[in-house]
């Protein structure tokens, strides 16, 4: 029996640590290389940010190129925040419109039909067809919210002139000891 449960224990343990290996690898990769997408707001001015192309990055300098041809040069000094672009996604409840409109209109809809001081030509008798049909109207909006509302996600990255950036991720990790293994969270304050 216990060395059933000691293989169950090592099996888990080896899981969960390939798990935050792969996590830690994928977070060390370089974040900032040529043809990313950036977003770059200046220190020394407080309009909106410039979007562009990474063309190059140099030890103090970051070439971007914006709707000109020419890549401007811009030192790491002058930049207060640095986003990179890591793709669109659909918010959660954009996700879920079809369900939580549906349910909002057709509820909505049998409100106003048990209405009893209505004009009786205006609402039908029935609140339970008039939901339905309230529920059946909003669905379609509902489709469409869930598919064309995006949202861009930018991830910021430290630059080498600005390191006051925000603090990682908490992160799981897996040491060994004497007997075992030892799991612990790592987090920066």
């Amino acid at each position: 029996m216990q060395a059933h449960v000691r293989r169950s224990f090592f099996a888990i343990s080896g899981l969960t640590f390939a798990l935050c290996t792969v996590y830690t690898l994928a977070a060390q990769e370089p974040t900032l290389r040529a043809g990313a997408r950036v977003r770059v707001t200046f220190s020394d001015t407080a309009g909106r940010p410039i979007a562009g192309i990474v063309h190059s990055v140099g030890d103090d300098s970051l070439r971007l190129r914006t709707n000109s041809a020419v890549p401007s040069a811009i030192s790491f000094s002058r930049i207060e925040h640095l986003e990179v672009w890591r793709g669109r996604y659909r918010p959660t409840w954009s996700k879920t419109a079809p369900l939580w409109l549906t349910a909002l209109a057709a509820g909505t809809g049998a409100i106003i039909c048990n209405n009893e001081s209505q004009d009786p030509s205006i609402a039908p008798d029935e609140p339970a067809l008039c939901a339905i049909g309230c529920g059946i109207l909003a669905l379609p909006v509902g489709i469409g919210l869930a598919i064309f509302v995006k949202k861009d996600r930018w991830e910021t990255v430290r630059t080498p002139g600005n390191e006051t950036g925000a603090p990682p991720a908490p992160s799981l990790y897996v040491s060994p000891r004497s007997r075992g293994l030892q799991i612990g969270l790592q987090a920066t304050f």
